[in-house]
């Protein structure tokens, strides 16, 4: 005999949990790309937590003297310098390294300042992505250095 007044039959509630909890699996996963695929803002890295930052002694202030040891290499923007430490740092004022001192260890000493070093990269008419840097770069100007 059917239910009285429209009412689901005790199978097809069961039924019915199931699908909500299924929809709602479906749209937290959607919420999860969503995220992840979502433009990001750069972070500050004086903002991270503290176990992910490097030690005191590798974050100078801004704008202060410093000395860095890496491997001198070429970016799209200019000649840099990959710090031990895992940080990329621009040397201001150099194009590119000269030959001798490319992929060389090398010694740094510069004043570290936050700039702009491109435009940030935005579509083309046709939707394409053109080139460009979002945010600032780590910067050593009035740069001096030594091959090690």
């Amino acid at each position: 005999m059917g239910c009285a007044h429209g009412a689901a039959p005790a199978a097809s509630t069961g039924q019915t949990e199931a699908a909500a909890e299924s929809e709602a699996e479906r749209r937290a996963a959607e919420t999860r790309i969503e995220a992840m695929m979502a433009p990001r803002k750069l972070e500050d890295p004086a903002a991270a937590p503290a176990a992910a930052q490097p030690p005191a002694a590798a974050t100078p202030t801004p704008a202060q003297e410093v000395v860095v040891v890496g491997k001198a290499q070429n970016a799209a923007s200019g000649a840099v310098v990959a710090v031990d430490d895992g940080r990329v740092l621009y040397v201001g004022g150099l194009d590119a390294w000269p030959d001798a001192l490319l992929g060389a260890r090398v010694e740094v000493r510069g004043r570290l300042v936050r700039r702009k070093l491109a435009p940030d990269p935005t579509p083309g008419p046709g939707g394409e992505q053109r080139h460009g840097m979002v945010g600032e770069s780590d910067v050593l100007d009035a740069a001096r250095w030594r091959r090690l």
